[in-house]
């Protein structure tokens, strides 16, 4: 049966499938088949539009909104793609004074001249109409708070679908989509799918394969480990275990979804493994992932300010249409804090930073739910505080550096296999301190090049030569880099703290390293921070100590030992008020106020030579300790431990300042 013996068929048929009553006005909105003529190339379009209004409308609802006097009507579509084709069939099908198509912003300036126009044309009595999948957000205000008939078209439903195709081919026995899920399919998608002159078979398997072409996980999902093989994500990993029990309550019909514990931000260094760990949370969740950035934002559009918007707006478009689903937003930290733009940034980036708020509210909000939003950043403090806030992205989780040398040892098992499972690799692990996720999988990856490379398989010593490679430095230089990092691993075990590895392995930011677990951070009193100071100095003062003089080691960058001592001791005397005074006086290293200046000299003189006093009375394992790490390279804490035995009682109290003795007037000696 072709498409005009099909509207021959229904051409007495009323909207509801019963016979239109002799003499009454029949209405045409969802008489899809006499429109939809052989050679029409919107046949499927139309009729899936119109199957689609009829399933969230009434009889009375359709009537008011093809002849009712003066409506205005507000039509909310699943996305941009259906805008148009909405708006087609209901101009084909009553008359309207103004018709608003708004699948995007639309600027300030144009809204305004709209909210009068409608104004002035409902005065008038002109029927209204306007289309848009968020009509809360780009339809003129005026319009939306005007509306008497709003209409919410859905995503199609299997019902649906089975009655498009029937009206598409003309077959009218039952169709095998009881269980079909349309998820994922987009209006284009399912026109597509529907052809005349198909069967309805060949038709549901072009919507499968669309379905499946949509779905399909990201590369990077498909490939992402479990969870339970990611090692070293701490607080991070515990956000996505919780979440996945709250996602399971909500399938299960328990609770609603979890929108507050669904959307965070993962802070954290480079190559710490925030983005795999998102990948690795779709995979778990089973839902695929919808991944952008501010650079796709640019490089998927013109650049100009409104093709950016429609950037931000296809992305939450994509999102819904695939939920439920994570959207990842990556290097969070490239758009703008609007509190540090300069004048000249502020007129176009403030535009782009409301409107991904305005978008993350709907997204973010109860009306949306099946969204899992994160945002990846390398700078948490560059956040505009608007973004995390509650109700956005109100949870900052920290990603930090795998301190311990046994995670450092399962990352690299996770990349390594099934190979060299009998081995030992705490060398490694302990010789690759400070090394991040990402370093890790480069070290693997490099050690199976240079065992393929030499013939052989792969051995812990391929591992070994790359995580601590030869000595560059000379016997000199390389004897004073171990007294300096035997110095911090000394005091730091000394002042109370759990040293897990000392390594002379140069790394490109520092001649050797000391890892330190400092456990949970308390309230940070005075105390705990010139302890800290005193570790930062320690490496100085052992040199002093042992050489008899300093190196340069501890100075030259911003990261180095001296900036970090200056900079904790610059907030204690300027803006913590832990000092003399109780003003706050903003620091910023390099233009200390004068009074906070000579505070700042004051104590780092003073620790310095109490620093020195520690090592002192320890000298003989602070040499231990050095020669050592001239021959293995690598110690653990252990080893620093061993040398140490258990620290005396109140040893930090060394590092408090002497109290001056009060004036006044000596006693007598007592008589015998």
């Amino acid at each position: 049966m072709d498409i005009v013996q099909l509207a021959a068929q229904h051409a007495h048929e009323d909207f509801d499938g019963e016979p239109a009553e002799a003499g009454q006005p029949r209405p045409d909105l969802l008489d899809v088949t006499r429109r939809a003529l052989r050679g029409d190339d919107r046949a499927t379009e139309r009729a899936l539009v119109a199957h689609s209004i009829r399933g969230v409308t009434t009889v009375a609802q359709r009537r008011r909104l093809v002849a009712a006097p003066g409506l205005a009507a507000v039509v909310r579509v699943p996305t941009a793609a259906w805008v148009g084709p909405v708006a087609r069939i209901l101009r084909g099908s009553a008359e309207w004074g103004y018709v608003y198509e708004a699948p995007v912003q639309r600027r300030r300036s144009a809204e305004d001249t709209h909210d009068r126009t409608i104004a002035n044309a409902l005065a008038q009595g002109m029927r209204l109409l306007g289309i848009s999948p968020d009509p809360e957000r780009l339809l003129p205000p005026t319009l939306v708070s005007a509306c008497d008939l709003r209409i919410d078209v859905a995503f199609p439903d299997a019902d649906l679908l089975a009655a498009v195709v029937r009206s598409a081919v003309g077959r009218r026995h039952p169709l095998p989509m009881e269980s079909y899920d349309a998820t994922g399919l987009d209006l284009p998608d399912i026109v597509a799918a529907i052809r005349l002159n198909s069967t309805p078979v060949e038709c549901l398997v072009r919507l499968e394969r669309a379905r499946a072409s949509r779905l399909a996980p990201d590369p990077g999902v498909a490939d992402a480990p479990r969870l339970a093989d990611l090692h070293g994500y701490g607080e991070a990993m515990a956000w996505c275990q919780d979440l996945l029990r709250d996602l399971a309550e909500w399938r299960a019909g328990r609770t609603p979804f979890p929108n507050g514990s669904a959307r965070a931000v993962l802070a954290g260094p480079p190559g710490t493994g925030k983005t795999q760990l998102v990948r690795s949370l779709a995979r778990e969740a089973g839902m695929p992932l919808v991944a952008t950035s501010m650079a796709s934002w640019f490089t998927n559009s013109s650049g100009n300010l409104d093709g950016v918007l429609r950037q931000v707006d296809a992305l939450w478009e994509r999102a819904r249409a695939v939920a439920p689903a994570v959207v990842l937003i990556d290097e969070l930290d490239a758009l703008p804090n609007r509190a540090g733009m300069e004048a000249r940034d502020r007129t176009w980036w403030t535009p782009v930073v409301t409107h991904v708020l305005l978008s993350l509210d709907g997204a973010c909000s109860g009306v949306t739910d099946g969204l899992v939003v994160v945002g990846c950043t390398n700078h948490v403090g560059m956040l505009d505080e608007a973004l995390v806030r509650p109700g956005r992205l109100e949870r900052v989780i920290q990603v930090r550096t795998p301190d311990d040398p046994v995670v450092r040892e399962a990352i690299m098992r996770s990349h390594l296999g099934g190979d060299l499972a009998g081995e030992d690799l705490s060398p490694v692990a302990l010789a690759t301190a400070g090394a991040m996720g990402a370093d890790l999988m480069a070290l693997v990856r490099d050690a199976r090049r240079r065992a393929r490379v030499a013939g052989r398989p792969l051995g812990v010593v391929d591992l070994m030569a790359l995580a601590a490679p030869p000595v560059r430095r000379t016997p000199d230089d390389d004897r004073t880099c171990a007294v300096h990092e035997a110095g911090h691993a000394v005091v730091a075990t000394m002042l109370g703290l759990r040293v897990t590895a000392v390594s002379l392995v140069e790394t490109a930011t520092y001649a050797g390293t000391v890892t330190v677990d400092r456990g949970r951070p308390g309230a940070m009193l005075r105390a705990g921070l010139e302890r800290e100071v005193s570790i930062l100095l320690a490496g100085l003062a052992a040199e002093q100590v042992v050489l008899g003089v300093r190196s340069a080691g501890g100075g030259g960058s911003p990261t180095s030992d001296l900036a970090q001592a200056t900079a904790i001791l610059a907030c204690v005397h300027g803006e913590q008020g832990l000092g003399r005074t109780l003003s706050y006086v903003p620091c910023h290293v390099g233009r200390l106020a004068p009074h906070v200046a000579e505070a700042v000299e004051h104590d780092l003189q003073r620790l310095f030579r109490a620093t020195m006093t520690l090592l002192a009375s320890r000298r003989d394992a602070l040499e231990r300790v050095t020669a050592r790490l001239l021959v293995e390279r690598v110690l653990s804490g252990d080893v620093v431990r061993g040398f140490l035995g258990e620290p005396g009682p109140a040893v930090e109290g060394c590092l408090a300042p002497k109290r001056p003795r009060r004036p006044g007037k000596r006693r007598p000696p007592t008589a015998g």
